[in-house]
């Protein structure tokens, strides 16, 4: 499926993974060979029982992967990602209903084409994390700080928290909707005032 990494039934493992042109003297991705897709995380046989679990994502650097996503976890469990980012791809990162409680600690996911976070998980959290375009947030997901310019909480989502974070930062789209209403907003700052 032309993605550069797949970690699938890993437990309790650790990863330094950069998928970028950017980090060689050429500024170019080997004999032109760029992937479609970044890093996908999921399971041995599409289960929860063997799927990735626990695992720390340390420094990823994932960019320029036009035409797909940076990461995709599906099957998955509790994963965290410290550190790095995810720009210039179609989608930055897509969190699949079928992953839970993924988290991203001082994250960057900027410049994507279409958006820079889709999450359907339940429970992933986000602290710290700067975003760029329009940010969905799927069921129970918490977002405690990071700069964004859009946030957009659908409205078939359910328990979502947001907790100090900065909107309208500036770069494109502004704005936090609040479309479900189970979502709760505490201490958001609107840039713009």
């Amino acid at each position: 499926d032309k993605t550069a990494v797949t970690v699938d039934g890993c437990v309790l493992s650790e990863f330094d993974i950069k998928v970028s042109p950017h980090d060689n003297d050429q500024n170019q991705w080997y004999l032109g060979a760029r992937p479609l897709n970044g890093l996908k995380i999921g399971s041995l046989n599409g289960s929860y029982l063997a799927g990735t679990s626990y695992c720390n994502f340390r420094n990823t650097k994932i960019g320029g992967m036009i035409g797909g996503y940076g990461i995709y976890a599906e099957h998955c469990l509790g994963n965290n990602f410290f550190s790095g980012g995810v720009e210039f791809c179609n989608k930055g990162a897509v969190i699949a209903s079928t992953s839970n409680y993924t988290r991203f600690f001082g994250f960057n996911l900027e410049e994507d084409v279409i958006i820079d976070v889709e999450d359907a998980g339940k429970g992933t959290e986000f602290h710290g994390v700067d975003t760029q375009k329009a940010f969905l947030i799927g069921a129970a997901s918490l977002m405690i700080g990071g700069n964004h310019d859009k946030v957009d909480v659908a409205s078939a989502s359910s328990n979502v928290t947001l907790n100090g974070i900065k909107f309208a930062k500036g770069m494109g789209a502004n704005g936090l909707t609040l479309g479900s209403s189970t979502a709760i907003a505490r201490d958001c700052v609107d840039q713009r005032t």
